[in-house]
């Protein structure tokens, strides 16, 4: 680890996304520059087995969930290193495979509709293909 703030997880599980097989099949080349070989992979859940000094959110031995850095995907293996601000510990009511689903479309769905679209209390969103793991998530927050 190179990082004040970095912290190796060992991986319990790891979700497959859509981004995850656009990338294997190379219909995101234009898009993204990654070094091959590549290791695909974008969320993650695990126990933190070490932290650099600086690092104040998580302890040694605890379940985290995370979104990996998109400069450096790669959650499809056994152990991996993060930064501190791109994972959380996993709450006691997620199972791990739900605690490994939930980050990269969360973080989707929380950034489309709070960053992207400023949705504010009292606005009607009309939500396409709710159905799917982003659109679910949609609906849950729009409606709080």
């Amino acid at each position: 680890m190179t990082s004040a703030k970095q912290v190796l997880v060992k991986v319990l599980k790891a979700s497959v996304n859509l981004v995850d097989l656009k990338i294997q099949s190379g219909k995101l080349r234009p898009l993204l520059h990654f070094s091959m070989p590549l290791i695909l992979g974008n969320d993650y859940v695990g126990i933190v087995e070490d932290i650099e000094a600086d690092v104040k959110s998580v302890e040694i031995g605890q379940l985290v969930f995370g979104r990996i850095s998109k400069k450096q995907i790669g959650t499809f293996c056994e152990y991996l290193v993060d930064e501190e601000n791109n994972l959380a510990v996993v709450p006691s009511a997620l199972t791990l495979q739900e605690a490994a689903g939930l980050p990269l479309v969360g973080l989707t769905a929380y950034q489309a509709l709070f960053e992207k679209m400023k949705a504010k209390s009292g606005q009607s969103i009309l939500i396409h293909a709710g159905a799917g793991g982003v659109g679910s998530l949609l609906i849950q927050l729009a409606k709080m």
